[in-house]
């Protein structure tokens, strides 16, 4: 269970980016949000998706905002993350990965379940592979830290690639060839996967205090114990920050 400060983190984190997907008057299409991996919550094809342990809840978000029941989906055990790319969400648990088909939004269907050592476990999804950490530390089990790279080409039968130990990674984040690493007090990883069977870190920022990230277009938005930051990246050796909106303790 993630502390009531870290939580209130996330659901801010979230909403933000959520409203800023929303606001944006020149969109057309379904309405779509970019959520951190932390999330519990996701917006996709016009339709909320919430995520409890056992349970995906759907909404469809109405022409005037409001929020209308779909109904709720039996999903598995564990469930602590949920994210969601093109037609599908991709479930985090404490051991593994569930993969759900929303070709019909209202209607989520299982596809897949990709199982890894009792973790804490958020996942991102970039192209044909996903990306998880896996954090036992903090979770009330054994094993190791690490990040793992999974083939999702065949969304039916999820196979890994890679795996890469780590400190206490948190939160993830993937653009184009860059993954970033939340790691808590350890600071911020970034990573080279322009390869992802052979993954590189490229530098480690141990001076920041990183929970969860969504990097976009060259502006990384990041969660700390001290609030949401903005960072330039586009000289990943350097990042510089934009702005911090500071959260007390």
């Amino acid at each position: 269970m993630l502390p009531v400060r870290s939580r209130i983190f996330v659901a801010i984190f979230t909403l933000c980016v959520l409203l800023a997907a929303c606001d944006d008057d020149t969109t057309t299409g379904p309405l779509q949000g970019k959520s951190g991996s932390m999330a519990r919550f996701v917006l996709a094809k016009d339709h909320l998706y919430v995520a409890n342990e056992t349970t995906i809840k759907v909404f469809q978000v109405e022409a005037n905002g409001a929020l209308t029941s779909s109904g709720a989906v039996e999903a598995g055990f564990g469930i602590e993350t949920i994210f969601a790319k093109d037609d599908n969400l991709f479930l985090g648990a404490d051991n593994g990965m569930y993969v759900y088909s929303i070709a019909n939004p209202a209607v989520p269907k299982f596809v897949s379940f990709y199982n890894h050592i009792m973790a804490c476990d958020p996942v991102v999804v970039q192209g044909q592979y996903a990306y998880v950490t896996l954090r036992v530390s903090d979770c009330r089990t054994t094993g190791f830290d690490a990040v793992e790279v999974i083939d999702i080409r065949n969304l039916s039968s999820p196979v890994r690639v890679s795996s890469y130990a780590t400190e206490t990674p948190y939160g993830l984040g993937v653009d184009n060839n860059l993954l970033f690493v939340c790691q808590g007090d350890g600071g911020l990883k970034v990573f080279d996967v322009a390869d992802p069977a052979n993954v590189k870190q490229v530098k480690h920022y141990t001076s920041l205090h990183a929970y969860d990230v969504i990097p976009n277009q060259g502006v990384l938005l990041l969660t700390g114990n001290t609030g949401i930051y903005q960072y330039d990246y586009s000289d990943v050796l350097n990042i510089r920050q934009l702005s911090h909106i500071p959260v007390a303790p």
